[in-house]
């Protein structure tokens, strides 16, 4: 199949490894001349190691990236998902949507995939989301992922197009879910690296994911999800995974927050999708007058109104 990807970052640049190796034809998009002119000319990521192969183009013309496409996979940070569809949608042709971006949208406080439908108004959306580190998949680890759509023809050939001998699709209708965890486990993992930071163990670990997940599930089950999602890939998955590993822009994050590091300089220089989505995340539950504790004390110690002391006597109260 022909298949476009918007944006060449790392995880775009992984999804198209995934591909490449499944046989398509691979189209890439990225705002930047530079990174097209770098990436063109050296034929190499410098953001994951990823040799790129000859027969993938990459271009600053959207219009010339999907106008032939079957499939358009976005894989841009959350903050750019609504400004690169409503660009989309002046080139849009009924082609199925893959959504890898993982977060929710801070204006509308909508999740991306509403964000896309309300800017292209289609039904042919899947999310892609699970437990999966980009430098991993471009290394062809075994990994799993979900792919969640409500429309069936898009989840099957969504799912068809990646899956293949290291890549397992997990296909599910609860597309709601899926989101929910792909960007909530962003903020859990600044939460487990203030943890990490503080000097607590594996053990204290253990036991924020386990109050995280419950967490988690509530949020799900109060907005429309299915709480068995956060038994996929892209729940407990994809928190065990984030929340623990020093790869992660969000563990970091809270990491220096728990060492009461500076962190003003690593929040200007760096995307931290846990930053953006918590305050959506949190305005969404003030909204909707839903208990989210471990929420609510992240928000309040990035914020300066709470410290990490207080983050350790609020895990112990909870049961």
């Amino acid at each position: 199949m022909k298949i476009s990807i918007l944006g060449t970052g790392a995880y775009g640049m992984a999804i198209a490894s995934v591909l490449h190796y499944n046989k398509h034809s691979i189209k890439m998009w990225t705002n930047s001349n530079g990174e097209a002119n770098y990436l063109n000319t050296n034929k190499k990521s410098p953001k994951v190691n990823y040799d790129i192969p000859s027969d993938i183009i990459i271009s600053t013309n959207m219009r010339d990236v999907v106008s032939d496409s079957d499939v358009i996979i976005f894989a841009t940070p959350s903050e750019f998902v609504s400004g690169v569809s409503k660009e989309l949608s002046n080139y849009y042709n009924n082609q199925y949507i893959g959504i890898t971006s993982k977060g929710i949208d801070n204006k509308s406080l909508l999740c991306l995939s509403d964000v896309v439908k309300m800017n292209i108004s289609t039904d042919l959306i899947a999310v892609i989301s699970g437990c999966t580190f980009a430098s991993d998949m471009v290394r062809k680890s075994v990994l799993g992922i979900n792919v969640a759509s409500k429309n069936l023809n898009t989840l099957n050939v969504i799912s068809s197009i990646l899956e293949n001998d290291y890549l397992s699709v997990y296909k599910t209708s609860d597309v709601i879910g899926t989101e929910i965890c792909g960007a909530i486990k962003n903020i859990m993992a600044i939460g487990n690296g203030i943890i990490n930071g503080m000097g607590f163990p594996e053990s204290s670990s253990a036991m924020f994911i386990t109050l995280a997940t419950r967490e988690i599930t509530d949020l799900i089950k109060c907005l429309g999800g299915e709480v068995n999602t956060i038994f996929s890939f892209a729940g407990i998955g994809d928190l065990i995974l984030t929340c623990n590993s020093k790869e992660s822009r969000n563990f970091t994050l809270g990491n220096m927050i728990g060492k009461k590091f500076d962190t003003k300089d690593y929040i200007e220089n760096t995307t931290i999708e846990g930053l953006y989505t918590l305050h959506a995340i949190t305005n969404i539950v003030k909204n909707n007058n839903i208990n989210m504790p471990i929420i609510t004390m992240i928000d309040d110690i990035v914020n300066g109104k709470k410290s990490p002391d207080d983050f350790i006597k609020l895990l112990i109260k909870l049961k």
